[in-house]
């Protein structure tokens, strides 16, 4: 009896320690797939504010080529209709419709069917230099409202720091010891440091804002 209530005991012992080890590993694998979550969080979370300004001005400047482009080129068609002297009346009534429509204060009280080709130059060049200034004023604003979209969100969460909030692992992740102990709290260092990005995102937009105006003003 005592024989067999010693190997009952013994795989009793062998099982838990099987079943120890199995927990241990998965609870390792866990444990490893919420670090690669994390680090893909932090990593998310980690701009520099300069690149992330840099960047949003760099498409509005790729949106002005883009849109100036297309819009230049549907204006130079409805020109070159009314500079050729062989156009059909109505394909001359259709251009004159087309530019009227879409810009009809630049073009207002202007007769385009009766001006010189001279003129129609003069004019189409004067409609190129608003298209260009237009398509530029509009996507610098794109530009500036999507910088100060992400300032928003990073004073919001300021806001709700000293509000209590618990802080992120990615939020810790910006901070060190020192930054700590200076700030006296993990969420004082954090709130610190968002602060400093929303302050470089507003001076990233203004520095950028005034290049790109020197670009397309």
């Amino acid at each position: 009896v005592a024989i067999g209530a010693l190997k009952g005991i013994t795989g009793w012992v062998l099982n838990l320690s099987t079943a120890v080890g199995r927990l241990q590993l998965a609870l390792g694998v866990v444990g490893l797939i919420a670090g690669i979550a994390a680090a893909a969080y932090v990593f998310s979370q980690r701009f520099d504010a300069a690149t992330y300004s840099a960047e949003a001005f760099a498409e509005a400047q790729k949106g002005v080529i883009a849109e100036t482009s297309k819009e230049i080129g549907a204006l130079e068609r409805n020109f070159a209709v009314l500079k050729d002297y062989n156009s059909t009346s109505s394909d001359r009534k259709a251009a004159v419709d087309a530019l009227l429509k879409q810009y009809p204060e630049y073009l207002k009280g202007m007769n385009l069917e009766i001006q010189s080709v001279n003129q129609l130059t003069r004019i189409q060049a004067g409609l190129t230099a608003e298209i260009q200034k237009g398509v530029a004023v509009r996507k610098k604003s794109e530009a500036i409202n999507k910088i100060y979209e992400k300032r928003a969100d990073i004073l919001f969460r300021i806001n709700e720091l000293q509000k209590g909030a618990e802080t992120t692992v990615s939020e810790a992740a910006l901070i060190d010891t020192g930054d700590m102990l200076n700030a006296g709290s993990i969420a004082g260092a954090v709130i610190q440091k968002l602060k400093q990005q929303a302050d470089d995102l507003k001076n990233s937009a203004t520095d950028l804002g005034k290049q790109y105006d020197e670009t397309f003003g």
